[in-house]
């Protein structure tokens, strides 16, 4: 059972396990070498987010983030800082089970404590 196979959806009082659907055919935008993961993440995005929270962000950082939605925005893609924000998070949660030391996280954590 892959990581996001236990995810849950509240649709009402009690969490019931999201079903997953087998399709034996292969999406287009699936890229075999990344193992299921972007679907993955995809299929977590798509979900609505009910917990809130802040991030304290630098000026350079949120203009970027903007200038990202703008951008995909322009190519027909909508978006939102908050979808950008929360693949970037589960980019890097899928990053860190599959890599665990060798992730991108702990490289730059190691890198910011040395």
């Amino acid at each position: 059972m892959g990581k996001y196979d236990r995810m849950t959806t509240a649709k009402s009082k009690e969490e019931k396990p999201i079903k997953q659907i087998d399709d034996p055919m292969t999406p287009s935008y699936h890229d075999p070498k990344d193992g299921g993961s972007h679907e993955a993440i995809r299929k977590a995005v798509r979900l609505v987010g009910k917990e809130t929270t802040n991030y304290r962000l630098s000026a350079e950082e949120k203009e970027a983030l903007r200038d990202l939605v703008y951008a995909f925005r322009k190519q027909g893609l909508p978006t939102s800082e908050n979808e950008i924000m929360r693949i970037a998070l589960n980019l890097t949660l899928t990053d860190y089970s599959e890599n665990v030391g060798k992730s991108a996280l702990v490289q730059v954590l190691e890198r910011l404590n040395s």
